[in-house]
């Protein structure tokens, strides 16, 4: 996510470049209109934080040791799924404050019905981002190869919406 982030904000720093030398201006609405458009990208951030953290765990054999120790697996699946709930709503939210906080500062325009969009945007798609996490955890506690768990999730998040969306054109209810 440090990754998106970054192209995110070399993009507003470019924009408040731009307005420097051109009479046609960026502001900072459009900038939080572009960041809504992606903002299913973060779907794909948090099942990558919850994939940093599994694929930690699973490199050093924590899982093991601990049940061996004596704590239940619920027990254990429910902790490591708050501490990836953790830190994934940590880092969401800290990107797109910090993606807000670039564009009201460097750009001029940022008016209060596209901030308040941006928010509610980003407030709703929290327990999507939420899901995906339980959803990765769940197929990587039960897989032997964290990097082979982000492929069912992929195929879930890809092409599941897609297969459907073909399905739905096939009934005219679902096309009125």
């Amino acid at each position: 996510s440090g990754v998106i982030f970054a192209l995110c904000a070399a993009v507003i720093i470019l924009c408040a470049v731009m307005n420097q030398n051109y009479t046609v201006k960026v502001t900072g609405s459009a900038i939080l209109g572009l960041v809504i458009m992606i903002s299913g990208s973060f779907l794909y951030f948090a099942a990558m934080i919850g994939y940093l953290i599994d694929n930690g765990e699973k490199k050093e054999h924590t899982v093991k040791h601990t049940v061996a120790y004596g704590i239940a697996r619920e027990k254990l699946y429910l902790l490591r799924f708050a501490n990836q709930a953790v830190w994934g709503t940590a880092v969401y939210f800290l990107t797109a404050g910090l993606l807000w906080l670039l564009s009201a500062l460097l750009l001029p325009g940022t008016d209060a019905e596209s901030v308040n969009l941006f928010w509610k945007t980003i407030v709703t798609l929290y327990p999507l981002c939420i899901g995906t996490l339980a959803l990765l955890h769940a197929i990587s506690m039960n897989m032997e190869n964290t990097n082979l768990s982000i492929v069912p999730l992929a195929l879930i998040l890809s092409v599941l919406p897609w297969a459907l969306q073909i399905i739905g054109m096939r009934f005219e209810i679902m096309t009125e």
